[in-house]
């Protein structure tokens, strides 16, 4: 019973209607590809993505590196993404308040500069009529145990009334000298 109690007290206001749900980017038949780049400016690449019910995901990529926004964004936003080469899970779970996603929670690997790779939760907001999509926080995987949960909580507590261009994306949970470290507009 107390421990019930205390997970309740634990979770956010309104988490008690807030669930879950999972979609794949599959890179074969459920992306097309937006723009690319000119034969001289490089190789970069814009695709938008089956998501969630109508809220897709649009997926930026070049030199190794992605940066994504999620939901009916009017246009791209700002270039959010991690320093290291990086690319992303194909799982993605969309927090969901009444069966409407207000946020993201996607697995990024990044590139640790020894052979390996750092995985990172990453927190993203949902775009609703157009305005910006934005990273909200991040959870270091690889230093937290609980990671999902602490990126549920971040996703629940602090992505709905989060400011993109506003509100500068934080860590949350353990970080060691070892964690990567995002790149985008608000550095």
């Amino acid at each position: 019973m107390a421990c019930a109690l205390v997970l309740a007290g634990a979770l956010p206001v309104g988490a008690a209607g807030i669930e879950s749900a999972y979609s794949k980017l599959d890179w074969q038949g459920g992306c097309r590809i937006v723009e690319k780049a000119p034969a001289d400016e490089g190789n970069w690449v814009r695709l938008i993505c089956s998501g969630y019910g109508n809220a897709p995901v649009l997926v930026d990529e070049g030199d190794d590196r992605v940066s994504l926004d999620y939901g009916a964004v009017a246009r791209p936003g700002q270039w959010e993404s991690f320093g290291a080469f990086n690319r992303v899970n194909e799982t993605i779970e969309w927090r969901l308040d009444g069966g409407r996603p207000f946020a993201t929670i996607h697995r990024w690997f990044v590139d640790d500069g020894n052979g390996g790779e750092r995985q990172v939760l990453v927190v993203s907001t949902v775009s609703e009529a157009g305005e910006p999509s934005c990273m909200v926080g991040f959870v270091d995987a690889n230093a937290n145990p609980s990671a999902n949960l602490i990126a549920r909580g971040l996703a629940d507590a602090g992505a709905r009334n989060f400011r993109c261009g506003i509100d500068r994306p934080s860590w949350v949970g353990t970080t060691s000298a070892r964690t990567p470290r995002p790149t985008g507009d608000w550095n």
